[in-house]
């Protein structure tokens, strides 16, 4: 199957046969010849070493048979200069024919003659005396005498021959040594000894010596040849001599009145600003620190008002002396009265409640907008606060009748219930203007944006629910009528407390509670701006 490539040259396609995988090939496009990939097939059967049927037989060794050694009249220069004749590059030698004779010498049909002595150059080591040991030999008295008379004749011959000369530049470094002189030092290169060469076919990078420059190469990419360029010079590293540099050295002005730099202090003033003594300052008030005398400013400030403190009062006796007086008895029919007389109490509460929540939030100075004077007009908000505790106290009083009865556990729960629901419920109504939605968007968008308001507002209404659960949990170990005056007493003040907390709270989160809504002014804010 033919083989498709690409010329390294032109990049025309190019198809060759199989048998020319490993073999220079000629592209028809632009007559240049290139290296076709892969191997080539090979020529000897003996590289296919899957034949193993055709290994060939092992030759069996020669043995010679011992024979009694005798002495050979040869001639020991020339047999010396054939050995070392045959031995040197360039020289010829005559063809050592086998002798039949198995104990004859290797040099009998050597023609010593034909060598010059003079041209042989041998190693010093050969100059050494060959003389083989003839102690604990094994060899016969007639074979030693053979061998001792080989090597006086090789002794002759190798002292004839000139020893080779040693190298030039060890000679001339020892005769410097001994002439106690320092060795040169060599001449620092100016070219660069290995250097990168880019190929102008693919532009690969190659790495070349100086020593082949002029040379041509191979790319180790497309395989086309690279004439390798004379090797760059070496830049020299500029050395900067700093005694001989220029130096600059700043100056005074020459203008005397400039004025100083408003940014910069002189040595002077920041030794004299380190060594003045440090006054000693107060303790560091920190920002996020809690002040106690604002916060109960804050909470019960409310009291601060007359017309609070005396509503307090009067409310406070108009509701404890007919419980004192109806629990101190034990008629049944007056108890339902005090059932009926308690919610007139806790509306005229809530409504007292209410104005103090609508003066705090509208920063007045004192609450003016009593319900007292006007019993049928503040109909409307106590609706409102009704409707409010209504959806955060019932069910739940319900649920926790029904699950623990009524004892103090179910007390609690409901507190907690209007303790967490009411605040948010009464809003949302006040913000949609309707009993009926207890739910403000508004309202709820400002729980995540006021939680310090929130956080504030969850914190001291805690604090006061708690204070008022342990008040009744200790008033139901005392008389019920002692028991009912206090505890009626403690309730109107913490309700006047909560509502003004509810105030302050719907003034921080930017509530507008009762406020008139605005007048549309729109169209003559826009004629003023385009004026």
């Amino acid at each position: 199957m033919p083989l498709a490539l690409q010329c390294p040259r032109c990049h025309g396609s190019v198809s060759v046969a199989d048998d020319a995988a490993g073999k220079r090939v000629t592209c028809p496009h632009c007559e240049k010849p290139f290296l076709a990939p892969g191997l080539a097939a090979s020529e000897n059967d003996d590289d296919d070493w899957l034949k193993l049927d055709d290994d060939p037989v092992a030759a069996k060794p020669v043995t010679a048979k011992p024979v009694a050694a005798k002495p050979v009249a040869t001639k020991p220069a020339a047999a010396s200069s054939e050995t070392a004749n045959s031995n040197t590059p360039g020289m010829s030698a005559k063809p050592a024919s086998k002798s039949n004779n198995g104990g004859s010498l290797p040099f009998d049909d050597v023609d010593f003659d034909a060598v010059d002595l003079g041209d042989l150059k041998l190693p010093e080591q050969f100059n050494a005396s060959a003389k083989p040991a003839v102690s604990n030999s094994k060899f016969s008295p007639d074979d030693e005498a053979l061998l001792a008379e080989f090597t006086s004749e090789l002794d002759d011959f190798t002292a004839e021959v000139e020893s080779i000369p040693k190298p030039i530049v060890a000679t001339s470094t020892k005769a410097a040594g001994a002439a106690g002189g320092k060795p040169a030092e060599l001449a620092a290169p100016t070219h660069q000894n290995e250097y990168r060469v880019h190929c102008n076919i693919c532009s690969s990078v190659t790495h070349a010596k100086a020593s082949q420059a002029g040379k041509t190469i191979k790319c180790p990419d497309c395989h086309s040849a690279i004439v390798v360029p004379p090797p760059p010079k070496i830049q020299k590293k500029v050395e900067i001599n700093m005694d001989e540099a220029a130096s600059f050295q700043f100056e005074e002005s020459q203008i005397a009145d400039r004025r100083p730099d408003p940014y910069t202090k002189s040595a002077t003033a920041l030794l004299d600003e380190a060594a003045r003594e440090e006054t000693v300052s107060g303790p560091h008030k920190y920002e996020d620190q809690p002040d106690l005398v604002q916060w109960l400013k804050d909470v019960f400030g409310v009291f601060t008002d007359s017309g609070v403190v005396m509503h307090w009062i009067v409310l406070s006796v108009l509701a404890s002396v007919p419980a004192f007086f109806i629990l101190s008895t034990d008629i049944s029919i007056l108890r339902l009265a005090l059932i009926v007389g308690g919610f007139i109490m806790g509306g005229m509460v809530v409504g007292c409640g209410f104005a103090i929540m609508q003066s705090v939030a509208n920063q007045e100075d004192h609450v003016s907008e009593w319900p007292t004077f006007d019993p049928f007009g503040w109909l409307g908000t106590l609706f409102v606060a009704f409707a409010a505790a209504g959806v955060a106290f019932i069910p739940v009083w319900m649920a926790c009748s029904f699950v623990f009865g009524q004892n103090l556990i179910s007390v609690a729960i409901t507190m907690f219930s209007v303790y967490t629901l009411f605040p948010f419920v009464l809003l949302s109504m006040l913000d949609m203007g309707s009993p009926l939605v207890p739910f403000s968007a508004e309202v709820a968008r400002s729980v995540t944006k006021c939680q310090e308001s929130w956080g504030g507002f969850y914190f001291s209404s805690g604090l006061l629910f708690v204070c008022l659960f342990l008040l009744l949990a200790a008033l139901s170990t005392m008389s019920p009528p002692v028991g009912a005056v206090i505890a009626i007493v403690a309730v109107i003040g913490i309700a006047f407390t909560y509502f003004a907390m509810i105030g302050r709270l719907a003034y921080s989160i930017g509530q507008a509670v009762n406020d008139p809504p605005m007048k549309n002014d729109i169209d003559r804010s826009r004629k003023t701006d385009a004026i």
